[in-house]
Order: C-alpha cells, then structure tokens, then sequence
C-alpha cells in the first residue's frame, strides 16, 4: 500500500479552518436502486439468509462487518444466517475476481454479498479498465449462478480518495464502483465520499476517528451505521422482484469466467518443485490461505515454465517473501515482460500478490512462458518464485471424474487409530497387480496395506497388496532402485544408510488412479510407477553419472512371525542381460501361494549379485533358495530413464511372460499410464455427480477403492491356480479376494447395480471353489481359504444375483453350492450342533452370539433361493433355522446373550464387554452393536424389543451411550455412543429408525456419519476400508439409501449428500437422484418424488432403480415428522 500520511496532513489542516456546517443525512452517501429484493425474501419467507463478504483488510479485520451480522441476527432472530467471510488482505478487485469462485461461490450459494475494492484498487496501481473488467465480473459470476443473488458496491476510505474529493475529483476507483452498479442496479455506498464530507463539516478528525485506512472504532461505526440504513432503507418494504436478465457486460474483455487455473498444470523444467504444503522457514509472517497449501517454487535462475491455457486473460498469485525474485513472462512467445516479485512488505511477510500479465488477449488458446530473471531486486534475499494459483479468464478446463480420486485417503491416521488402511500405489479396475511402495519392510497388521502416510521411508516398490483389511498379505516381488554402495537388506528405518530403503517426501511424492511417482530422496531417484491387470511398469530417473542399480528382494513379506509365515521356495534366473523371471512360493494368512514373475529391462544388465540367505552368488544365472535376494547393476545415462516391466501369474512364468507381452508389449510408459486413467475413467464415470469438490473427492475415491477388489486371478488365456492347486480354465476371468465377512453388505450390492456383468463373474468364482474345495468361500485369497471371520457370506452374494436377475448365473448349481455350504461342517460351522440345539452353544462354539445371528441370516437366504426354485422342504427348513437367532434373546437383560449346551444363560454378561476372533461370545464388537443384528426380520427384532417406542428408545441410546473401557477390540473405532463405524457390525443401525416410523433420525445419523466419519485427508476413514467395505457404505448413503439386508431387494432411504448423481444401468437406462437444499444445513427429508410423483417410502426398490427414473428430494434444516411415517412408508420385507 502506498503511504499516503503526506497528502492527508496537508489536506486535513485546510478542512479544520472551515467553520462547522449542519450533520450530514446518510441518505447522501448510500444509492439504492434496485434494492435488495432476494435478500428480503429471503429473510421474511424462507427464514434463511446467506451472506458473503468479499473484500480487504478493512472487511476481514474484526469492525463493521461484525457489528453487521450481530445486527441483523438481532433484528431478524427468525432468520438461520449463514455468513461468509471471503475477504483477504491487501487485496483488490483483480484477486476478487480470480478467486471468487474458489473462496466463496463453489461452497455456498450467498442470498446477498457485499464487495469492496477501491481502498486495494488504488494501493495495488490497478488501472481503470482493468477495475472494470473485475468488479463487472465479480457481479456477474455472482449472478450467473444465481441471477437473483443480491450484491452491494461499497467503496471505502483513504488520504487519496480523499484528497480527489478536496480537489473535487471523484476517485477513479469509486467511479468505477458507481459505474458498474448502475449498471447492474445494485446498491451502492459511498463511505470514500462519507468520510471526506463529514471531516469537511467537522463531524470527523481523520487522526482522531479513522486514524489510517483501517478505521478506529469510532471509524468502523461510522462504516457500520451507513451500510447498515442502505439494508434498513432496502428491508424497509417489499420491493418488486428484478433483474429478469442479466445485462450485458460492461466490457466485451470482462472478467467473467476469472478462476484458479491449477497449478500442476504448468509445464515446467527440473528446477521446479511442487510443495504441497508450503510452509517459509526464514521465520517471516504469512497470510491464511497462503501458507500450508500447495505451491509451484523455484528459486533458481534461468528456471522456466509454461503454460497452456485458453482465454483472455492470464495472470499468476504468488507469495513474495524476503527472497522474492524477478521474473520474466511473455505471451505467445510475443516480447517478454519484467516482473519484479518483492514488494515493500517482502522483509517481513511473505505477501499474497495478484499479477494480471494479460488482461485483452484474443479468446483461445494461448501459452504463458515464465522465466526467473538473473536480475533480482537489491532488496531481495534470492531469486524465489512461489506460485500459488494461476489466474485465467476463459472456459474451466473440465476435471475429469479421475481427477477427483485422492488415492492417499485412508492411507495413515492422523495420530492413532485405524484410518483406512489403503494403499496409494497404482493400480487397474480389478486388477492382479497391485503397485504401490511400502513403507514398512515387514508389514504386519496396523500396516496391512504396506504403507501408513506417517512413515519417513520406503522400503521398496511390491507388486501385490490389500487395501483397508486388518490382516497384512501379498508384498510379492519387490524391487527397489538405488545408486552408490549396495545392500540386499532394508536396513533399520531410523538409521539411513544402514539398508536399501530411501527416505521420501510427501512433498516429491504423487498419486492418481493408475500412476505413483515419488522422489526417493537418499539416492536422488525419481520412481514412476504405472499398471494393467496382470503387469506392471517401473520408471527409474537415475542422478547423472551414478551407479545405477536395481534390489529385487523375494523374502520380503508380512511379518514372519504372523499366521506361521515363510518362504517355502523361490528363484530368481537371469535369461539374458534384459530379462530376469522366477517364482516364490509362500505360506501365511493364504496358504501355500504360489507367485510366478517375468521382468523385462530397457536396458541390459552390467552385471549382478544373487543372495540367498548369507550366501552371495556373483553373475551366477540362477539362485534357488528360501531368502532370495540380488543386485542387478545398470548403465544409466543422463536424462535416459532405467524402465522396468513385469508380468505376474499365478500359474506359470510362461503365462507371466504371456500376460505381459498381451498387455505391455512396447516401452511407451506414458501410453499405460493414459490407459490405467481411461480404464479409471470408464468404470468411475458409472455414477456422475454434483456437489461440492471435497465431497466429489471423496464420493470417487470411495468408489475407486470398492473397485480394487475383487482380484483378477486368471491370466490373458483364462488359466488360473484353484484352490486345490489344479490348474483350471475360464471363458470369462476368474477372480479372488473375497473378503465376504465385510463386503457382503454393502459392496457386493454395489456390484449388482454398477457392475451386474463383473457380479456374475464373482458369483462363478465362487462356485469354482464349491467344485473343487466342497463349499464356498469364507475369505479366499490369491485363490484359497483363510476362513478369516464367521459366517458364510457368499450365500447372500450369490442369492442376492441370482434374485436380481444378474444373468450367466447357473441358478441350480448355486442353489446346489449355498445349501451345501450349510450343511457342510467347516471351520467355525459345525452345522450339527447348529441343528441340535438351535442355537450356538459358547461352551462348544466360541463366537456362539455372533455366528448365532449371522447364520441365521444366511439361512434365510438359502431360505429365499429355495422358494424361488419351487424347493418347498429346503425352504421351510432353512426358514425355520433363520429364527434360531430368538434362542438367544434374553427377555430379562434384553440383549442376545451366550447359552452353554445345557440352555443355561452364561455369566458373568456385560453388554459393553468386547470379543475379537475367539474366547468370547462375540466377534469384534459388543453386545450393543450385535443386538441390531436381524436384517431378515427386522419387525420381529421391534417386537421382541418391545414395540416401536421400546425400539427408538434402545436405539436413542445405542447412539449416545458412551463407555470407555480397555477391552475395545481394535477393529472398533469410529465411535458415536456405541456405534462403531469404525467395523462393520453397526454399519446397517442409523437406517433402523425407518423401521420404527421415525426417519428423521435415520437421516440425521447418516449424515453425521458421512460429514464427521469420512474425510478426504490420509485419515479417510474411521476403520479399515476392509477391501472397499467401508467405501461402498459411504456411495450408498451419499446418494440417499443403503441395503439393510443386502439380498431382498430393499434399500432403506437415508439422506442423500450430493446435489446431483446419475446411475448409468444396463440397457442404456439411467437412474438420477436430485437433492434440493438452501444450505449445508439442511439434512432432513422435507418430501420427495418418484418419476414426478409423491413418494413417501423410507424406502427404493432395486428393480426401481433398474427401470430407469428419477428420484427426487427437498431437504430442511429441520425434521419433517410427518414423512415417512405411516405403516406403508416402512421398508418392506422382501422385494422379489
């Protein structure tokens, strides 16, 4: 700002000689116009009130602006006021425009916002038509989202405005505020004009009452007062609505489409680094909003960027520090321009600066070059260029739905607890190969993913992984690159240097759906990692004039002293100086997996080192052993990345080499790179939503992580290992990883609706073990059962497709398959006893409460498929087992409780008491969060509660009662009273309320889960993802219903969480959920419509949904008790 105490001294001593004159009426310094008809709407019909306040210091400062909103909530206490503060200091109508959309119009939908511009206008130099152009397109972004929002133009005080107005002048910039309301017919004020005339009748002293620009108190009064009669004179009556059409632009080159160009967009050489969270180390003052955010730096001359961008304007935001440098820019490779990047504030304060290098350009597509001068200012402590946002007026670049995914989320908590346990490594839809880096040399099951986000190194780059379950798997085949002195071994963490692992930045480090880079900082190597299905794809960046080597490390895995793990055989061969294939075959939580790898070289190997154990075999041609290890040395020129492919099987290492030679067959990294995006891209683009980019960020990568999994087990030519170790065949692909213990309830409901075709594969996966192994799977892994968890939970995934109508399901063979698969004695299903005593006895089945409730629940299934088949004994001999749960219901303690196998009530019985895997009558959870366990017979659960009121009443408290204690499992986390989020077992509890006629709470609890319980940092999600479990819990309820009992056909209706989403069916159909809000306050269900007509269900059919339609709903901020209510709103039973 410039320093105006000069002028003012001389001016003010003239303006004290005049005599007193009569108090000026406010009327002079305020214009109405059109008024603020939508405002008064707004406060005297919908009782809800938005407010934006976009300007400087003078508004962001604590003075008028919150004297404003204390008014009018005073005045108005019926009215919910949301108010926005979108001001910034120092900054002026250029950054307004530009950042408009980012600071206030992607995140609310304001009734009224007030602007003011003209203090920073003249302190920044910005030019008259410059001024135009931004304040016109400041109003007219605001109205082209909605063009009834109302704006008013404030122009404030300074020496310069007045010292115009003592010379009678008016101040360009107040003229130009004037100018663009008339245009527009906003109301204005006046306080530059204000200030001036009252000091001229001596009602004010400039060093007494305003001081500075920044007003006194008795200055922010004053500032108060007048805005506060423009709104009493504009609320005074009801004025008529206006402003039918918006008018033309003032200026053909205004800035109306001003946004915040990303950053990540700019091309730029290898002096460039992109921070994402600045933060200065010299110690100097920075401003919010412009410190831990991501910023493109360079502080070395001669570096340059470019920038593609299409418009009329162009311009950078950048913090200028203490070091701020020189830059030079042109257009269109037209003359360069100088830049000078310190400021006067620069040797305190790392001030946010808005540089508009274009402003009149031609509309299309144009280039920014920017290079940082050898010249810099001699103030200046360096040559620093830090850009925070590339500012560009012309049509938004669309983000595709790839570019929402954040594949760090749920990958490390922030502190402790589970967080997702995901992995952020790349990947395909379904894929074999996992690619990712593991943090940890021997993951165990707080790391089961390989990689936590707090961790400082990596260990290397493996090519199998899980994403969010408790139990660590996989790691095959790690390789990692190096330079210098060489190691077979990680070494410790805490000691650099003492192993092949690399520290890592999460500065140098990138992920997005099909690609990982990350800078591996202790050798200066930078690693891009890229998949298909079954193969892999490595870019190795070396230093110049390194020793480039490459670590290939085949024991590494989870922890050995887990689930009795070891290598029980591996190789390593060297075919030819490019090519390198083997095998490992290993036992641990999937027994006896069997592993077959073929990797292919750019370039040829020098030489290399093979270790097994404490034996080194030097350019040996192959090593057999239990603990493989080799070195592979390179020749690396400069600037020539090392690339590395490498197919996968668990057949053979002929069908590895097949599987990579189908997918990868050239060297064009990039080129699979852009193919793992469009297979993203054509699997996400299943549901298109609108809504709030936080919200979309987390909507697609919870449905980016429900797609990971299940794993292709097959190879290109459709063999696969089964789990009897025979090799099989498939026409279509045979998969794996079945964690059906979680993913029957949500995610496999999910793939009835967005993948029928991949669901039906599911199924035939399934019965290949049920033809090979005797019964379907429990949990299956790389192709065999670990029997990790209870029940068996492919039964409601094949009944619940085959009662959908999922075609290529041979419907009597999985018949055949579910009702084996309860009659068959298996680990934790002793079926005989099951039917003995009608109930689990603890005393001979531990886990007896749980598998009591969640066999029931199986067997109604086997139930339903029955009936459809016309198989009447089987269905009335299934049905009835399905209320053995009742057995045991304690009417005295009103919770399910453990008998011993004599009918006796086992105590001692705390509810709140916590089981894990064994030794106590419930499976990870409680008493409290297994009683809601009857998704197959919910009225009888009421019932047996004692009605409705006894129902809410149980649930009321579920919700509030906290309770700590020591014995919490640790899978239970993300507590609201005892619901656990967190696990799995509470995930169907917020949508019961609907079954008691009270589905406001329902909708209540759904959205304080989503809003409280998910989020888009490294700490996601409030327990594992358990293989996109938790994900698929997150896509239903944010588009407004879940599946209670994931095999009938019914989903309870929640409360939908974004604006907008658009099922794509099969047969071209398409089902769109709309959701009406005036604020982010609104949760609760007002009405709803389906295909346009009334729809008071708490429940959607799946066949609903699957014709094709749209499914409407208006939200409040308050309950609607009245819908949904009735006996008939209730979900029904069954819908087939």
């Amino acid at each position: 700002m410039r320093n105006w105490c000069f002028i003012f001294l001389l001016w003010s001593g003239l303006a004290q000689a005049q005599a007193p004159l009569p108090v000026l009426p406010k009327d002079d310094f305020i214009t109405v116009r059109d008024g603020l008809p939508h405002f008064y709407q707004s406060l005297h019909t919908t009782h809800k009130a938005t407010i934006g306040f976009v300007g400087g210091s003078i508004t962001y400062n604590p003075g008028w602006r919150n004297k404003l909103c204390a008014w009018l909530q005073q005045q108005y206490p019926q009215v919910q006021f949301t108010f926005v503060t979108a001001a910034i200091p120092s900054l002026g109508s250029v950054a307004h425009v530009f950042r408009l959309q980012n600071d206030l119009l992607s995140t609310t939908r304001p009734d009224l916002v007030l602007v003011e511009a003209a203090v920073n206008d003249r302190g920044n130099g910005t030019d008259s038509i410059t001024q135009i152009r931004a304040l016109d397109g400041i109003v007219r972004q605001i109205k082209q989202q909605n063009k009834f929002t109302d704006v008013v133009l404030m122009s404030f005080a300074d020496p310069d405005k007045t010292n115009d107005y003592h010379h009678h002048k008016t101040p360009v910039e107040i003229a130009n505020h004037e100018a663009v309301a008339a245009h527009y017919h906003l109301p204005s004020v006046n306080l530059g004009k204000e200030v001036h005339d009252r000091i001229q009748h001596h009602e004010l002293d400039w060093d007494r009452d305003i001081k500075d620009i920044h007003p006194s108190e008795y200055g922010q009064q004053l500032y108060f007062q007048t805005i506060q009669h423009l709104l009493q004179v504009c609320l005074g009556k009801q004025p008529a609505r206006t402003m039918a059409t918006i008018p033309a632009a003032m200026n053909k080159a205004s800035f109306e489409a001003g946004y915040y160009y990303d950053i990540t967009r700019a091309q730029t050489d290898n002096n460039w680094t992109l921070d994402k969270d600045w933060t200065p180390t010299d110690g100097l003052s920075t401003r919010e909003g412009f410190v831990h955010v991501p910023m493109l730096t360079s502080a070395t001359p001669g570096a340059t960027l470019q920038l593609p961008f299409q418009g009329t304007a162009a311009g950078i935001a950048v913090t200028a520090g203490a070091d701020a440098g020189t830059i030079t820019y042109s257009i269109d490779n037209g003359p360069p321009q100088t830049l000078d990047l310190y400021t006067v504030h620069s040797s305190w304060l790392h001030l946010p600066s808005y540089y508009l290098l274009a402003g009149n350009l031609t509309n299309g597509k144009h280039v920014l070059h920017i290079t940082i001068s050898q010249q810099t200012n001699t103030k200046s402590k360096g040559h620093a260029c830090r850009i925070v946002h590339f500012l560009v007026n012309g049509p938004q670049l669309t983000k595709s739905i790839t570019d929402f995914v954040n594949p760090f989320i749920g990958t490390g908590a922030a502190g402790s607890g589970l967080s997702g346990n995901t992995f952020p490594g790349a990947t395909v839809p379904f894929g074999m190969v996992q690619l990712s880096p593991d943090t940890r040399d021997v993951p165990d099951w707080g790391t089961a993913s390989g990689y936590d986000y707090n961790d400082k190194t990596i260990a290397g780059f493996s090519h199998t992984h899980l994403s969010g379950t408790g139990v660590a798997e996989l790691f095959d085949v790690l390789l990692m690159p190096i330079t210098g002195p060489t190691s077979t071994e990680p070494g410790d963490a805490s000691q650099p240097g003492s192993g092949y692992r690399s520290t890592f930045s999460h500065q140098q480090e990138t992920a997005r759906p099909g690609y990982y880079q990350v800078k591996l900082l202790q050798y200066n190597i930078n690693a891009e990692l890229t998949a298909t299905t079954h193969a892999a794809f490595h870019r190795y960046t070396y230093p110049a004039n390194s020793n480039s080597h490459v670590v290939i490390d085949l024991n590494h895995s989870l922890n050995k002293n887990s689930w009795n793990t070891r290598i029980i055989q591996s190789q390593l061969k060297l075919v030819n100086a490019r090519t390198i294939e083997g095998y490992r075959i290993i036992t641990g939580w999937a027994k006896l997996r069997k592993v077959y790898f073929h990797i292919e070289f750019s370039r040829p190997v020098t030489q290399h080192l093979f270790v097994d154990g404490n034996t080194t075999y030097y350019n040996n041609a192959v090593i057999n052993g239990s603990n493989v290890r080799a070195i592979l040395d390179f020749d690396t020129p400069a600037n020539s990345p090392l690339l590395v492919k490498v197919g996968l099987s668990s057949v053979s290492i002929a069908n590895a080499q097949q599987n990579l030679q189908h997918e990868i067959a050239h060297w064009n990294f990039d080129q699979t790179t852009t193919q793992a995006k469009q297979l993203w891209q054509q699997e996400l683009q299943k549901v298109a939503v609108e809504g709030t980019d936080k919200q979309k960020e987390i909507f697609y990568t919870a449905l980016y992580h429900t797609f990971l999994q299940p794993n292709t087990l097959s190879d290109v030519n459709g063999s696969f290992m089964a789990a009897n170790y025979t090799q099989q065949h498939t026409t279509g692909t045979h998969y794996s990883t079945f964690s059906l213990w979680d993913t029957y309830r949500a995610a496999h409901p999910l793939y009835t609706l967005l993948q029928p075709q991949r669901s039906a594969q599911f199924v035939k996966s399934m019965l290949s073990q049920y033809t090979t192994y005797g019964y379907l799977p429990v949990w299956q892994l790389w192709g065999q059962e670990n029997y990790c968890m209870i029940g068996n939970h492919a039964i409601p995934v094949i009944t619940d497709a085959v009662l959908k109508g999922i075609p290529g399901i041979d419907i009597q063979q999985a018949y055949e398959a579910v009702k084996n698969s309860s009659l068959i004695a298996h680990p934790n299903s002793p079926f005989a006893i099951w039917e003995r005593y009608g109930y689990m006895p603890e005393n001979i089945q531990t886990q007896s409460v749980s598998i009591t409730l969640e066999m029931a629940y199986d067997d109604w299934c086997v139930a339903q498929l029955a009936k459809k088949l016309g198989k009447t004994a089987d269905y009335q001999r299934f049905l009835h087992r399905s209320q053995y749960y009742q057995n045991l219901y304690n009417h005295q303690t009103h919770f399910f409780q453990s008998k011993d196998d004599k009918g006796n009530w086992m105590a001692p019985f705390d509810p709140l008491k916590y089981g894990s895997n064994g030794g106590n009558p419930f499976t990870e959870g409680n008493a409290w969060q297994y009683y809601w366990y009857v998704p197959h017979d919910v009225p009888q659960l009421i019932t047996l509660t004692g009605g409705n009121q006894a129902f809410i009443s149980k649930l009321d408290s579920f919700f509030t009662l906290s309770h700590n204690t020591e014995e919490i499992n640790n899978n239970a986390s993300g507590f609201i009273g005892q619901y656990a989020h967190g696990n799995e077992p509470s995930h169907h509890v917020a949508y019961l309320y609907n079954y008691a006629g009270q589905p406001w709470k329902t909708q209540y609890y759904v959205q304080k889960i989503m809003r409280e319980l998910y989020n888009n940092g490294s700490s996601g999600y409030a327990g594992n993802d358990d293989c996109g479990e938790m994900s698929a819990w997150y896509v239903f309820s944010a588009l407004g219903f879940y599946p209670v009992n994931p095999a009938n056909g019914v989903y309870a209706i929640g409360s939908p969480l974004l604006a907008h989403a658009k099922l794509q069916l099969p047969g071209g159909k398409t089902f769109t959920i709309r959701t009406h809000t005036s604020s982010d306050n609104d949760i609760y269900i007002q009405s709803a419509t389906l295909n346009g007509k009334p729809y008071t269900h708490t429940y959607i059919r799946h066949s609903d949904i699957m014709q094709g339609g749209t499914l409407e709903f208006t939200l409040g901020p308050q309950p609607a008790t009245s819908w949904g209510v009735l006996p008939d709103d209730k979900p029904i039973h069954n819908s087939f």
